[in-house]
């Protein structure tokens, strides 16, 4: 029992208090930080209102700033608030509770009178010691606390008693602080369960970057933001790391080199290490920490590889020594450790001198084990320290774009730039190169690496339809004329065995059978993208998949089915954490494209400001992460929900469409939205918008059928009903393949046209198509957006369309109810009337600013009210502010 002894009456007694050692006044260091939001901490600590008193456990390693930050806080708080503090340095004599029990009376007199309180003579006179002790105290009625710093040196079983029952029985106004390099034995719990303990660690008492700043300014060291960043991650705010920091540089003339030299762990520094952290500990501990330097992270499950199966009890061993290890619980439920990082490079520095042959097998075991728990990145780390071509070259080949599938393309790029020539220069990894650039949508970096690999010889099947199929997906973005080629080329291709290689082949050729109107072939070949992607669980391909999917749904006219999957595609990217992924925005483009559609209310996680995009840049462009058709999609969407200011989404939508024209990509997906855009700019009353989309786009690709669904629409609404009239015969006598909505869109604007024209059994016949193209693809928009026409002859027609009539009824119900207003469409000259109106001139005076007669002005005024639904001046203005004309 520690160094107690016994006497022959046969009652225990204590040891005589000779050994006592006098108390000393903590002294406050010179050059110290502030350290403000710790001092905060300690006052709330022992300020407490709490019944009993408070206890603080300050508990980390050795160099942390514990003493210091004590004797600053003690010393501050005497003098600011009157708190006065004892103070027990412990050291291994305390370990005899007579000595431990004396140095507590002594320290305690210091600044209470607490003389009366005696020494206990033998261990049954322990609890009237405490009580007398604790109840002097209270009736003193003085706050007080007391500082046990180094109470890691306790191993005594009576001395750790005597201090859990003082923790335990303190009155409200005795507080305690615990310091100690790791935690003490005591009942932590049930303090911490009486809302009495408050804890600090190294994470809290590690120096913030402007504080270690301080600090080397306090030394006379001025370092530029890139060197304070190095010191402050390479020392992590240690104190003790921080100042050999400050000593190391102080006095050198290249400072960058002085930084470069202390960030490799300079020799004070591992010295320091040695003697406070690994010295004292035992040869099977320090064996475990050699080989579990090795990975930068590891898990217990890693550790046991490495250092055997008594390795979780090491690094229980090890936490309970407060070592400098960092713990982090991640999603998937694992449990990472993280030595600090001068203290592993120290570390993995003595494991190569000491055993060099055993180091690289802890390499080729730890590349091993990361491979198999799916860390391909990590895997790849080791086998470039392992430096063999051949082990690179193949783990690459498995695992290689896998790991640009899961989104590490960035990483494994940087990664690949340490390679030997021998490894960067292979076939696979030039594949891996141009990947990466596809997933970026740099397709001009992609097409200089598959050229350099055009005239080489590829290894294997995995690398020949790797090719392919990048060579389809670059053609397809650059508008090359091979496309057609390469898909029959792939189409043909025996697929390669490799699930993550065959799942993108597939992904190509189904958005390529889509752009080419090959609907049946493009979902088969888009479900096999998914199946094959759900092998290895490649998240981000599988929503990829199924979100082309969805498209092709919704190109086919299939507007509920490209719902129904775009639903799944973004329910599947929250249920696997890809809520923040880009792909994520393009399957909520689908979503929001379909809603609107159909003219249903978007999901929640499907509402996304246009302008909040995720952008990607490459060779000084900078774009929308997935083109500028989501950017389209977000503000028809926007555009929608507008209660005001419909104009800002309507421009937005306008330019994105512009720019979509013109570069000419995916130019049968930019052209099945024009109809759409087009009429949305007509309801906001911007036919000048209208047009230019429309002219731009048959410059770009000819009078498709899109172009002339959009140029019927303008001259309907500007009332050129013949040459809109024109247009959609044109489309019919071509026996058109409509995408979309186009098909709806091309006969509601037939039964419109035919309706202005009289022609009323004609209109009805249009009518009864637009309504079964509309029931079969569920896309309502074409009649909310020409709803003015078409509310009459719904209404006229009632209950003349066979099996269509509920739907047409349900329809004709929908358009009554809906509240938004189309802006009015305006000639130009109305609109300079109307802008005059709201100046409160008159008739003539208004005819005299323009040079044009009254009845001019006049007819003007009538084609105002008529198109407003008005009757007079004070009307015509309230209106035109009400749909955003004034």
């Amino acid at each position: 029992m520690g160094n107690t002894k016994f006497v022959n009456t046969g009652t225990p007694r204590l040891p005589s208090t000779s050994a006592v050692q006098d108390y000393a006044e903590p002294t406050t260091r010179a050059r110290t930080v502030t350290r403000s939001r710790l001092y905060r901490v300690l006052d709330s600590a022992v300020q407490s209102s709490s019944p009993q008193g408070r206890v603080l456990l300050l508990c980390a390693p050795a160099g942390t700033g514990k003493t210091v930050l004590l004797n600053e806080w003690s010393a501050r708080a005497s003098a600011e608030f009157g708190t006065d503090c004892a103070r027990l340095n412990m050291t291994e004599h305390e370990n005899n509770v007579s000595i431990f029990c004396a140095s507590l009376l002594r320290a305690l007199n210091s600044i209470v009178p607490v003389s009366s309180t005696n020494l206990p003579p033998t261990f049954d006179a322990l609890d009237r010691f405490i009580t007398e002790l604790t109840t002097s105290i209270k009736d003193l009625g003085k706050t007080t606390t007391v500082i046990i710093d180094d109470a890691h040196e306790i191993y005594d079983p009576v001395v750790i008693s005597v201090v859990d029952r003082l923790l335990h029985c303190a009155p409200a106004n005795l507080s305690f602080i615990i310091a100690a390099r790791h935690e003490p034995p005591q009942s932590w719990n049930s303090l911490a369960l009486s809302d009495r303990l408050t804890r600090l660690g190294s994470a809290e008492l590690s120096f913030e970057t402007g504080e270690i700043q301080e600090i080397l300014v306090q030394s006379g060291i001025l370092l530029d933001d890139s060197a304070l960043t190095t010191i402050a991650r390479r020392t992590q705010g240690w104190g003790a790391l921080v100042r050999f920091a400050a000593m190391y540089l102080s006095g050198r003339h290249d400072i960058a080199q002085a930084v470069s030299e202390f960030a490799s762990t300079p020799r004070p520094v591992a010295d320091f290490l040695v003697g406070e952290l690994i010295s004292s500990l035992p040869a099977g501990s320090i064996a475990f920490l050699l080989r579990t330097a090795v990975p930068a992270r590891f898990t217990v499950d890693l550790a046991m590889v490495l250092a055997g199966d008594d390795a979780a009890a090491h690094l229980d061993e090890l936490e309970r020594l407060n070592m400098p290890l960092i713990r982090t619980d991640t999603a998937d439920h694992r449990t990472w450790y993280t030595y600090h990082p001068m203290l592993r490079e120290y570390l993995y520095a003595e494991y190569r001198r000491s055993d060099a042959p055993a180091l690289h097998d802890s390499h080729m075991q730890a590349s091993r084990w990361f491979e198999g728990h799916h860390d391909y990145l990590a895997a790849l780390e080791h086998e470039i320290t392992l430096d063999d071509d051949t082990r690179m070259i193949e783990l690459l080949g498995r695992r290689g774009l896998g790991m640009i599938h899961d989104g590490l393309g960035h990483e494994l790029i940087s990664a690949l730039r340490e390679l030997p020539v021998g490894v960067a220069e292979d076939a696979g990894t030039q594949l891996l190169h141009a990947a990466a650039a596809v997933t970026t949508r740099d397709f001009d970096a992609a097409a200089a690496y598959l050229e350099f690999l055009q005239d080489k010889a590829l290894a294997n099947a995995w690398q020949c339809s790797l090719f392919l199929g990048l060579q389809l997906e670059t053609v397809r973005y650059t508008a090359d004329s091979r496309q057609a080629l390469l898909l029959d080329a792939l189409t043909r291709h025996r697929a390669s065995g490799d699930s993550d290689v065959d799942a993108y082949v597939q992904l190509q050729i189904g958005i390529t059978q889509n752009l080419h109107h090959e609907f049946r072939e493009s979902v088969q070949s888009l479900e096999k993208a998914v199946v094959l992607a759900q092998v290895r669980n490649r998240c981000a391909l599988v929503l990829e998949s199924m979100t082309a999917l969805a498209i092709t749904y919704g190109v086919s006219t299939d507007i509920g089915a490209m719902a129904e999957k775009s639903d799944f595609a973004l329910t599947y990217a929250n249920d696997h954490d890809l809520s923040h992924h880009p792909i994520t925005e393009q399957a909520a483009s689908v979503s929001a494209l379909a809603g609107y559609l159909r003219v249903t209310p978007p999901r929640s996680d499907a509402i996304i400001d246009a302008s909040s995009l995720a952008r990607r840049s490459a060779i000084g462009t900078d774009t929308p992460a997935y083109g500028w058709h989501a950017t389209v999609i977000f503000a028809l969407q926007g555009l929608e929900l507008a209660q005001e200011n419909r104009r800002r989404p309507a421009s937005v939508m306008r330019d994105a469409m512009l720019r979509l024209i013109s570069g000419g990509d995916h130019h049968t997906d930019t052209l099945a939205f024009l109809p759409v855009v087009v009429h949305a700019c007509l309801n906001v009353g911007e036919p000048d918008w209208a047009l230019r989309i429309v002219h731009d786009a048959a410059h770009k690709f000819g009078d498709t059928t899109d172009v002339r669904l959009g140029r019927a629409g303008i001259r309907l609404a500007t009332g050129k009903v013949s040459e809109a009239r024109v247009e959609i015969d044109t489309i019919a006598s071509s026996s058109p393949q409509f995408v979309m909505a186009g098909g709806v869109y091309a006969a509601v604007l037939d039964a419109c046209i035919h309706a202005r024209q009289g022609h009323t059994k004609l209109a009805r016949t249009a009518l009864e198509s637009a309504l079964l193209r509309a029931r079969s693809s569920t896309a309502l928009r074409p009649f909310f957006d020409l709803k003015a026409e078409i509310r009459p002859l719904l209404s006229s027609f009632s209950g003349h369309f066979g099996d269509n009539n509920d739907f047409a009824e349900n329809l004709r119900q929908r358009l009554e109810m809906d509240t938004t207003t189309p802006r009015p469409i305006l000639t130009p000259s109305e609109l300079k009337t109307l802008h005059e109106l709201s100046s409160g001139d008159t008739t003539e005076a208004i005819a005299e600013t323009f040079g044009l007669s009254v009845n001019t002005v006049k007819t003007h005024l009538r084609g105002i009210y008529r198109k407003l639904e008005v009757a007079n001046r004070r009307e015509a203005l309230q209106s035109a502010r009400k749909v955003g004309l004034l």
